[in-house]
């Protein structure tokens, strides 16, 4: 009979050789899903290191299922403490189950927000997870949201062990919502409080509704003030970027055809002209280098 060790090697080995062995749901994902479901049959006393592997990465991406996961991590504390990463799509009231019971939960070092409508009560919730798990929580990413914002949101406090923030802006100024969402993050970053500053940042600007700066010709123009804002939180020396990811969706080529600016060089102004503070640090001269700014240019192909 094999001691019990071996077979957690063996566990491990079957975990890693997938070369998946916490993100996605892909083949191999499942693959290796039913590789641990029959040795859990043949090695019964290898279930809890097997339950480490199968529940280290949580995909929450229906209401039913995820509030099932969530009563059953209540009833059983082993199994939540084993969850590290939570990935969320399409259904923003994932988040707030999640809230209600953030203790169930004490070691998630990432967060993955994909695809979901942000409101008030959303990103509520999602400020109770950081600071639940502010001292753990080293990953968090909200990206392809859609607004649902109005008026001046509240900012949330991030986790103290922040490594990495992902989040994606739409820059316009004609939808109150888009305006709103940018203001939440510009305040919540202005607030925070990370000992040794947020080492990582990446953001997508969605210049889908590029037009609506084609009659924006000066940058103290009252309607793009905060764009200015969010470029100064960034770029201030308390907030601590050491590294900026900088994604660009830009309008698809059809814009070219309808803007009396063009489509590229409209942008290029807009992120020289409107975010003055980003543009300086992490893009001019020695600063892409100093910083290790990267940037991504990506044409989108629907219509604006």
């Amino acid at each position: 009979m094999l001691p019990v060790e071996l077979k957690f090697l063996i566990v491990d080995i079957i975990v890693t050789s997938t070369g998946n062995d916490h993100y996605g749901s892909d083949q191999s994902w499942r693959e290796m899903q039913r590789s641990l479901s029959t040795v859990a049959l043949v090695w019964p006393d290898a279930l809890s290191r097997i339950r480490e592997h199968r529940f280290r990465y949580i995909l929450l991406d229906k209401e039913d299922r995820a509030s099932s996961f969530v009563d059953l991590s209540r009833r059983v504390s082993s199994l939540g403490a084993v969850v590290r990463y939570i990935q969320v799509e399409y259904q923003g009231r994932i988040i707030q189950q999640l809230g209600k019971y953030p203790s169930s939960f004490t070691n998630v070092t990432a967060i993955f927000v994909d695809n979901c409508w942000m409101t008030s009560d959303t990103l509520h919730s999602l400020g109770v997870l950081c600071t639940t798990w502010s001292l753990v929580l080293q990953d968090v990413r909200i990206l392809d949201h859609k607004s649902l914002l109005d008026g001046s949101p509240p900012h949330i406090p991030l986790p103290l062990a922040l490594q990495h923030l992902a989040i994606s802006l739409i820059p316009g100024i004609a939808k109150s919502s888009d305006i709103a969402y940018m203001n939440f993050w510009t305040r919540t970053l202005s607030e925070a409080r990370t000992p040794t500053g947020l080492a990582n940042l990446s953001v997508c600007m969605d210049y889908q509704y590029l037009r609506d700066f084609d009659d924006v010709q000066d940058a103290d123009d009252p309607r793009v003030g905060h764009l200015r804002a969010f470029s100064k939180v960034v770029a201030a020396n308390s907030l601590g970027v050491t590294q900026l990811n900088w994604t660009t969706w830009s309008a698809p080529p059809a814009y070219e055809q309808s803007s009396p600016w063009g489509a590229e060089t409209r942008r290029v102004w807009l992120e020289g002209a409107l975010l003055p503070d980003i543009q300086a640090k992490f893009f001019d001269g020695e600063g892409r280098e100093k910083w290790g700014t990267k940037l991504n240019l990506v044409t989108l192909s629907r219509k604006v």
